[in-house]
């Protein structure tokens, strides 16, 4: 019994902090990773409604995510008004408007569009983008769940930036 109920604050919690940012559409959104813990399903529905705010109610959002799948989702996606309600359909290009900075240590280290965050050499977007690749040059903390001691092995630490999308909608903010 307690079990489900635990997942059942976990799966419609997500939702019901989602439903009440929603209320009324907000001029401005901040979500920090929005989608996180959700199956992929449910992901996609947090996004299209993140895009529905974005483009039938112009509501500016800042996301924070770590899962850079969503970066390009959000930027090829745009919503349209039907005879139903709104929906949501990828688009030729590039949304307008949408934004990605990546933080590092407290810091920007990049500010640009989805287009130009893809094709960056910058070492922090690189590391972002392939993350294992700095784990063979460099060293990281990994238990080894197979030992019988369970001892840990001992690397260096590697910092991990976190990226965010911005959506502005007239709203700017630099």
């Amino acid at each position: 019994m307690l079990a489900s109920c635990v997942r059942w604050i976990f799966y419609y919690g997500h939702r019901l902090e989602l439903a009440r940012a929603l209320v009324g559409w907000p001029s401005i959104m901040l979500l920090d990773e929005p989608t996180a813990g959700l199956d992929p399903i449910n992901a996609r529905h947090v996004l299209d409604l993140i895009i529905r705010a974005r483009d039938l109610h112009h509501t500016s959002s800042l996301l924070v995510t770590k899962a850079l799948h969503e970066i390009p989702y959000l930027a090829r996606h745009q919503a349209r008004e039907g005879a139903q309600g709104g929906y949501v359909e990828p688009v030729a290009g590039y949304v307008p408007g949408v934004q990605v900075c990546l933080l590092e240590e407290g810091r920007i280290a990049f500010l640009g569009s989805p287009q130009e965050f893809a094709q960056s050499s910058l070492p922090s977007v690189q590391h972002m983008l392939h993350p294992m690749t700095e784990a063979t040059h460099g060293e990281l903390n990994v238990d080894d769940p197979w030992r019988q001691n369970r001892k840990t092995k001992h690397f260096a630490d590697i910092t991990v930036p976190s990226a965010c999308v911005a959506e502005d909608q007239g709203i700017t903010a630099r």
